[in-house]
């Protein structure tokens, strides 16, 4: 008797290096697709469509922009998000890329494409409309808001941070021909590595290790000073304010990323020598230093906040950045899910806070805050409800 051929689903995930966070999301999924069989999952990188210089200008321009007009960013975000002429400025964009794209998306045949970014969505789209009808899509937004140029009526189902966004969802579409969407409220997918840590007993041990890795009692508070990499967090005068702090207890650990001159700067300068504070680069342990963390300080971009919500890790977002950084801040700051501060004495105010609690109150509001936006399951959730499209 002839066997039967399994047949396998093939699984593409398209983001853009747009900031670290979608590359992170299009990690997870990917781990979580490599569990299931019968699954061949590709990673793509829409930038690769085009000539590396172009990828690489626009990223230049785009953190140029960021550091030193933000409100230039806010001004696009803005008109993006309302008027018809800024859609009809994201359709001709999509068929310039599409020409760029189309041989890549014919090469790699998948059954079921997943957006983490508007750019891939918009030439997803129009390819599934164009050539291939029976292209299943899925958008995976890794923000607590949703912009209009992340919406197509050609989108099978939008996963979505939290149930409180499909209004959103549904208002972009209205706007447009309508389609068969839906939405999926699984959360921002986080990646695989920090699930141990997701749970009581996994966050104790990390703070343990922790503090034996650094020589600190177990009893001490621990702040935690991530997104200065990009030169959008004042890492120094945070640092510098928080030092001068007189509390025994409390420990500083800086992540400067992938900004080696930042690292350098810090260690050489009076803060090398501080008991009380450690400065890391790059580091693969990041998501066991934020479950080890009592505060973190940081910035308002999605992933990072899942990440902190998913370990039940209190986080102060430090200035948003206008646009989707704002929204974030706006949604969980309504949400009791995080903190904001717009100057480093108010920084200093919010640890100062966090310190006069016991450390069982600590632990009861850090649970609570993992129990009701936390989402460490979004990845396999994601996955199982893709493959459930092609069957």
């Amino acid at each position: 008797m002839k066997a039967v051929e399994k047949k396998i689903t093939r699984i593409l995930i398209l983001s853009a290096p747009v900031g670290s966070g979608h590359k992170m999301a299009s990690q997870a999924l990917a781990e979580a697709f490599s569990a299931m069989p019968d699954t061949l999952v590709t990673q793509g990188d829409v930038f690769t469509f085009f000539p590396a210089f172009l990828g690489k200008s626009f990223l230049t321009c785009y953190k140029a922009i960021l550091r030193f007009c933000p409100g230039l960013y806010a001004l696009s975000y803005r008109w993006g998000n309302a008027g018809s002429g800024s859609l009809f400025l994201r359709n001709l964009i999509n068929r310039v890329l599409l020409r760029c794209g189309k041989n890549y998306l014919t090469d790699v045949a998948p059954d079921v494409v997943l957006s983490t970014h508007g750019t891939p969505t918009g030439i997803l789209s129009l390819y599934k409309k164009k050539y291939a009808p029976q292209l299943r899509i899925g958008v995976v937004v890794t923000d607590y808001t949703v912009h209009r140029w992340l919406v197509y009526p050609e989108v099978d189902v939008y996963f979505i941070a939290e149930q409180a966004l499909e209004e959103q969802v549904a208002k972009a579409l209205s706007t447009q021909e309508t389609g068969p969407s839906v939405s999926r409220a699984f959360g921002i997918p986080v990646r695989e590595m920090l699930l141990p840590f997701c749970v009581a007993v996994g966050r104790q041990e990390a703070r343990r290790e922790i503090c034996r890795g650094f020589g600190w009692p177990e009893d001490v508070f621990i702040v935690l000073i991530s997104g200065g990499g990009e030169g959008l967090l004042p890492m120094e005068k945070i640092i510098s304010l928080l030092a001068a702090e007189s509390h025994t207890k409390l420990r500083l650990i800086a992540i400067t990323g992938h900004n080696t001159l930042l690292r350098e700067q810090l260690q050489e300068g009076r803060y090398g020598t501080n008991s009380r504070l450690e400065i890391l680069g790059f580091t693969e342990e990041l998501p066991k230093l934020i479950a080890a963390a009592d505060l973190m300080i940081g910035k308002g971009g999605g992933i990072s906040i899942a990440e902190c919500l998913a370990l039940g890790t209190p986080l102060l977002i430090y200035s948003p950045l206008p646009g989707q950084e704002q929204k974030n801040t706006e949604f969980l700051v309504r949400n009791q899910g995080a903190g904001v501060a717009f100057t480093v004495e108010e920084i200093a105010a919010a640890v100062r806070k966090e310190m006069a609690k016991t450390p069982a109150e600590r632990e009861r509001e850090r649970e609570s805050l993992r129990r009701r936006l936390g989402h460490p399951e979004a990845a396999k959730k994601i996955a199982g409800f893709t493959k459930s499209l092609t069957i």
